[in-house]
């Protein structure tokens, strides 16, 4: 098992492969992606992604290769133990590349380890802006489109009173 995921023991089949599948479709131009989907790096050509807002580390090696594919790689890069005090400097900057990229039809991913806290953050936040929803609405929608995104631990429905 990877050392880079935590897998807990009552995840049912259908979460454990969720986890493991290296990117999602969410809506529109907008795509969720783990550490894995660097494994397969032609999947961002295949399907036209743009651009990556990543909330984890990116090899330099694979960000050279995506920036010379076209690729825009954007790096709010945080820990778990820092999160909410960057999130909240960090959200407006987050919503303004992803907002833009979608209304121009670009495609863009959001990336972090496992996508099942960070990333998913991020698209719930700009789900909740985006489509006038509230934070359980957003959460739901996205655990539609991706099985193993649970609510974070550090964050709540009041987390996103600043979008």
């Amino acid at each position: 098992m990877s050392k880079n995921v935590t897998i807990e023991e009552s995840y049912s089949p259908e979460k454990i492969i969720s986890v493991f599948t290296p990117i999602n479709y969410v809506k529109d131009n907008l795509y969720i992606c783990n550490s894995l989907a660097f494994h397969h790096l032609e999947i961002f050509s295949l399907l036209r992604i743009k651009h990556i807002i990543s909330m984890r580390y990116i090899p330099q090696n694979i960000s050279s290769y995506l920036k010379k594919e076209g690729v825009s790689i954007y790096s709010f890069w945080t820990s778990h133990d820092n999160f909410k005090e960057k999130w909240s400097k960090q959200i407006t900057d987050i919503l303004t590349i992803l907002t833009d990229a979608t209304s121009r039809g670009e495609n863009i991913a959001v990336q972090c380890r496992s996508c099942m806290h960070r990333s998913a953050t991020v698209i719930i936040g700009y789900l909740m802006k985006m489509e006038h929803i509230t934070y359980k609405e957003a959460l739901s929608f996205l655990q539609s489109k991706r099985l193993c995104v649970e609510e974070h631990y550090i964050i709540d429905e009041n987390t996103f009173n600043i979008v």
